[in-house]
């Protein structure tokens, strides 16, 4: 295959991916503009057992069922959580020419999150909210740390130890391992929250809840519907404006390149 034909390709995917990051943030602007807002105490009037009415509620983040949750590697009492760990290690890389290099590399060896129902709380009551399959955008980073394999790792009624500790034994042997990354992410109690998902009966714990909706977006976000469809106006018009520009490149490149004769 023509190096022109390889470049017009990858310009081709690159335009294809922008215009599909358009198009999400255009389905997510939609689902808030057309979802109704609902008082939290308001859901059980709209709730079903199949979820067919979506909506929109906001309130203060308060502990569900089980109560408060412990962050895992600091310890921080909390009502969700999420945890990342990447390994960082040496690599050989050669080019075209034979020539190897030395880089550092990383990858996720764990990303870990909690599923457990918290609470919303407005004027009108409170309805739970199960962040399985959105986590919880922009939540509050508790952790940021890295450490060589030989650090010791840092305590929190020893789960960020046992962790550090079992995948230690899996990676630590290797010599190319720089060290781990550890990541925390939390939602503490008090925190301002939007939800957007499916008014559902939590026939369990006889209540109701905010579920994954059947189609469109789940959303379980610390900001503000309006800073929500702001940054989705921008991506749309960006993801359509990336795209349709890579596109044409892609489709001008190979005249381009034989018209004016340039070398590769």
């Amino acid at each position: 295959m023509e190096p022109t034909t390889v470049f017009a390709l990858v310009l081709a995917v690159l335009g294809v991916a922008a215009i599909a990051w358009g198009v999400t943030a255009q389905i997510r602007h939609r689902a808030m503009a057309a979802a109704p807002t609902i008082g939290c105490g308001d859901v059980r009037d709209v709730a079903d057992d199949t979820g067919a009415v979506t909506c929109e509620v906001k309130g203060t983040a308060g502990p569900g069922p089980g109560g408060l949750l412990k962050a895992p590697f600091s310890g921080t009492p909390c009502l969700w959580h999420r945890t990342v760990v990447k390994r960082r290690y040496r690599a050989t890389e050669r080019d075209s020419q034979g020539r190897s290099r030395t880089v550092t590399k990383s990858e996720t060896v764990s990303d870990e999150r909690s599923f457990e129902p918290f609470r919303i709380t407005d004027v009108s009551g409170e309805v739970l909210i199960y962040p399985e399959k959105a986590g919880v955008d922009r939540p509050t980073e508790s952790v940021d740390r890295f450490e060589r394999k030989a650090a010791e790792p840092l305590p929190a009624d020893g789960g960020f130890g046992e962790i550090a500790l079992a995948i230690g034994a899996r990676l630590l042997d290797g010599d190319d391992t720089i060290g781990f990354e550890y990541h925390e992410w939390i939602l503490t109690e008090g925190t301002p929250v939007y939800a957007l998902g499916a008014a559902t009966r939590d026939l369990t714990r006889d209540a109701v809840a905010i579920r994954p909706p059947a189609r469109g977006p789940y959303i379980i976000s610390t900001r503000t519907e309006e800073q929500l469809a702001g940054s989705s106006r921008i991506q749309m018009f960006a993801g359509y404006g990336l795209g349709a520009a890579l596109l044409l490149a892609a489709a001008a490149l190979p005249t381009v390149f034989a018209v004016h004769r340039i070398p590769l």
